[in-house]
């Protein structure tokens, strides 16, 4: 048994640009994750039917998360569609491991709420979501919220002014990439990356462009430090748009990076 499962989950409906569910295909065909022939049956439903987030979190239930089955005693490592796609991965992860802590390495802490959000996207409000700061909708999911304590910020350089708020109200961790990559922590770790947490010059396949200015270098090394060093039970990739890579050269690099990942400290 290989020490890593790979799988698939392609929610694409908390973005305006529905293509991350490509990005998603494209990577899993690749890591031939073990629902990736569902991917495509997704993307169908969800694009042959007009979706408001919320009935779209409804279809993506019934037609999806069945076959979103994580694996007990090996490292999940989950190719995403939209950063949304973390909510469900989450879940499956804490009803498999106790005392759940999350890495968020991502330029947007994604921490709005319907009364906070610029947007009204639902991936820019997926860890409130977690938290249980959302509408019944998402909140009937959330048996166990996540707690303030057990969030980890890395890097985040687009920060909406609610989310600031609520980062120093509640005195949420906010590490630097230099002391990400020292952190020792005593419990099980998800850690959820997106690729906009690269700079653009590095990585312009993004969903949206963030003000982000870690090189792709200093991201692979940060990543592979901290995973070392702590108990990784579970690692995601999010927002991966295929329409901004013509070359093909971010599909390469997010091969490699996810490859390197993946099997660091197994």
């Amino acid at each position: 048994m290989l020490p890593v499962n790979f799988i698939s989950c392609p929610f694409n409906l908390g973005s305006p640009n529905k293509l991350t569910a490509l990005g998603c295909l494209q990577l899993s065909r690749f890591f031939k994750t073990i629902n990736c022939e569902a991917i495509y049956h997704w993307i169908v439903k969800s694009s042959s039917a007009f979706f408001s987030q919320m009935a779209g979190v409804l279809a993506f239930e019934k037609f999806f998360l069945p076959c979103l089955t994580p694996a007990p005693n090996q490292r999940n490592i989950f190719i995403n569609g939209d950063h949304f796609s973390t909510f469900f991965c989450f879940l499956k992860m804490q009803a498999l491991v106790a005392n759940l802590k999350i890495v968020w390495f991502d330029s947007h802490p994604d921490l709005n709420t319907p009364k906070t959000t610029p947007s009204g996207n639902l991936h820019g409000m997926t860890l409130s979501a977690l938290l249980g700061r959302q509408t019944r909708q998402l909140t009937r999911f959330v048996q166990h919220p996540l707690r303030f304590e057990d969030i980890i910020l890395v890097s985040p350089f687009d920060i909406d002014p609610g989310e600031e708020i609520v980062i120093k109200k509640r005195n949420i961790m906010v590490l630097s990439l230099e002391k990400f990559s020292s952190l020792k922590l005593s419990s099980p770790v998800y850690v959820s990356f997106d690729f906009d947490s690269i700079k653009f010059e590095d990585f312009p396949a993004v969903n949206k462009v963030s003000k982000s200015k870690n090189s792709l270098s200093q991201v692979e090394t940060a990543l592979l430090s901290f995973i070392r060093s702590n108990d990784v039970v579970a690692i995601d990739f999010n927002e991966f748009d295929p329409s901004k890579d013509p070359n093909l050269d971010c599909f390469k690099t997010a091969i490699s990076l996810i490859q390197q990942i993946s099997f660091e400290g197994l």
